[in-house]
Parts: C-alpha cells; structure tokens; sequence
C-alpha cells in the first residue's frame, strides 16, 4: 500500500514513526481524532496481495505505551479485489460493534498483513450521542441447579454516554422490573424451560433502547443447554432527543477511475462540533436599458452560502478536507436523529488554532434563486 494514503480521515502508514505525535518539535503527547469506541472510524486501504490466501490481524494498540493492546476479529473486515488482481482492499464500514470495545481512551489500528503492519493515525475513542448500543449476556461458569432451582448471573454492557438509566425486565403477565443494576444474579424454576428478559436503557442524550430475550434450557441438563437469543431491538426517541447533538460528516464518491478510495460504497465519517457562522450572500444583477433610460431587461441570481466552523482538526486531516468539493457527497448528519444537511458547491479553509490543532471552515450553497424581468407576470392571489 502507499505509505501514506491522503484520502481518509483515519490516515494509515507503513511505519508508525510517521504518526503525527512522533514527529520532531511536537511534544509526543497522542492527539486523538473523535470516535464511538464501540465502531471507531471507517477506514480502507489498498495492499498488494491476495485477498484469498493473505493472513491478516487486527489490533488496536495504546500510543501511551505502544505495549498495550486489543486483539479485534479479522472477521469483521472486508477484503474486496480490484479488477486489475493487483491487490485488494481492506475495509472496516464501522456499521456494526466491534467483538471487543476498548476502555475509552487513546488507540491507534495497527493492521499486520502477511507480517508487514501499517499504522493509523491515533483515535480519542469514547461514546458518542447517537452511536448506542447495549447487549445482555450470561456470565460464563456462573449456572448451577439446586433443588429445582436453576441459577445463573447475567452482565449488560451498554455503550452510552455515562448518566443512563439501566432496567432488567421479566415476563410474568406483564413486564416487571427486576433490577437497575447491569449485573444480576437470577434464579427460575428449571423446569419453566423458557423465560422472555428485556432490557431498557434511557441515555442521557434522549434515546430510548429496548432489547428483548428468549432464555431457553432444558430441564434435564439445564447449564449445557442454557442460551439467551436476542428476539427484537427498538431504537425511540424520547423527549429530550436532539438536546445533546453529535454530528458528523459523511463523505462518499460513487464514480472514479483507478485504485483510489470508496470502493464497495466506502462512506467516511468525521464527528465535529459545528459552530454556525452568519451565512455569506451572494447576489449578480443584470440589467439592460433602452434609450430613454428605462429598464428593458433584468436577470438576478441571489446564492446563500451557509457556514460553519469546527475546532480539534487535526493537520493530517486538512489535505482530505480540502479536496471535499471533489466528492460526489456530502452530508452533515446528526448522528443521533438522522436529521442530514446536503452541501452542494462544498468549499474547506482552516486557521490554524495551536501546535497540533486547526479549526476547519465549510461553506456550501444553500439556498439559490434566479429571476428574469422576462419573465410571465403571474397574478398574485
């Protein structure tokens, strides 16, 4: 792969020495760019290779101590062929929870393809409004039977911002609250052989999250045969919903030539804090007149540029940001209700905000309007 590949937000390179901390003048403290700990950032590169044969490892590694690290599931990339066969691409979506969640902190990927590794750039990784998630497990080694009585503790991770509201819920002619807490030990007639569990969680940003179990055994053999299956999920919007926005820029091309990135509908993603700026106006008059002095012909195009501003950017991510009028899309989401803003006409500047760190400037059209004084009258009701 290219040692260094400007087109992702989440830049890799054949050599961690390249991150920005370790450059000569910086203070080696890791700068980490914003992401879910549960999903982190979508990333793609290309290798030479074969996708089918190639051994591939996925960690996460700590840039405090570059010793510690997360072993991840090489599963949950996807390797895709170019149509030359000169190599393939190695994508992580971010469209599903990673098999381990790190502590939230400072990470960086390391990839190791074939035993050659490449580094990404380091991530802050934390939760994030409108990127939760929460799950129930049976704790292993946990069951036993007594007398009739089959017991077993359960653990619930929820990935929320910290102030949320955990219930463990039973069926019994009705939903009943069992406990807030997320661990629980549980004890059932085993000879029941199936209970329903939900869980619920209110997160502080306004989300409501429901996940509903079947939990199943067999009499006979209760701890071998014990399972808990995931049944429905529901994600609702309560009250105060949209109160603690998280946004993002989504960013995707659908038509280019050669090996470049978004491919296989590749859409990155940047979590940024947009400040609005008073919109920029632009307006071309034309006008024609006849000999008298009189108007004889008029054309306006009026062009409403909105802006906004971004702090914590990174510099390796300038160079991506300031090709984002190339791309085929553009969109500002806001990650907890989906509510999206389409730019059109995407321009980037940056000022620089200290060391490390620049503050990003977008604007984009928002609002165009012509008129022609040729034009039909139109009677006015």
């Amino acid at each position: 792969m290219n040692t260094y590949n400007p087109g992702n937000v989440l830049p890799f390179y054949a050599n961690r020495g390249w991150q920005r901390h370790r450059q000569i003048g910086q203070d080696t403290i890791p700068f980490g760019i914003l992401a879910p700990r549960s999903r982190l950032l979508p990333f793609q590169i290309f290798v030479n290779g074969d996708a089918g044969t190639d051994t591939l490892v996925f960690q996460l590694i700590s840039p405090t101590n570059d010793i510690t690290w997360t072993d991840l599931s090489a599963t949950l990339l996807t390797k895709t062929e170019n149509a030359a066969e000169t190599g393939y691409w190695i994508t992580w979506f971010a469209d599903e929870p990673l098999d381990v969640v790190p502590d939230c902190g400072f990470w960086y990927v390391r990839l190791t393809v074939e035993g050659v590794e490449y580094h990404s750039e380091v991530m802050y990784v934390t939760d994030i409004c409108g990127v939760d998630d929460c799950f129930l497990a049976i704790v292993p080694d946990t069951c036993e039977t007594l007398e009739g009585t089959l017991t077993f503790d359960f653990q619930a991770t929820v990935f929320a911002v910290e102030g949320y509201t955990y219930s463990l819920q039973r069926y019994v002619g009705g939903w009943n609250e069992i406990s807030s807490n997320e661990t629980y030990t549980m004890s059932v007639d085993v000879f029941n052989e199936l209970e329903q569990i939900s869980i619920q969680v209110h997160t502080v940003c306004g989300l409501i999250m429901t996940r509903t179990y079947d939990l199943e055994w067999e009499s006979g053999d209760a701890c071998n045969t014990l399972t808990l299956t995931l049944v429905s999920q529901s994600n609702n919007p309560g009250l105060s919903v949209g109160n603690n926005p998280a946004w993002r820029l989504l960013m995707t091309n659908t038509n280019d030539k050669g090996n470049v990135l978004y491919q296989e509908g590749y859409t990155q993603h940047l979590y940024i804090s947009p400040i609005w700026d008073v919109p920029e106006v632009n307006r071309e008059v034309q006008t024609e007149v006849n000999g008298n002095g009189n108007i004889v012909r008029q054309f306006t195009r009026t062009v409403e540029r909105q802006k906004f501003e971004f702090p914590d950017m990174p510099d390796y991510v300038l160079g991506l940001l300031a090709k984002v009028g190339d791309l085929g899309s553009v969109t500002l989401e806001e990650a907890e209700t989906g509510r999206t803003i389409t730019m059109e006409n995407v321009a980037f500047e940056s000022r620089r905000q200290g060391a490390l760190l620049n503050i990003g400037i977008i604007t984009f059209d928002a609002e165009i309007e012509s008129f022609s004084g040729c034009q039909e009258d139109f009677e006015l009701a």
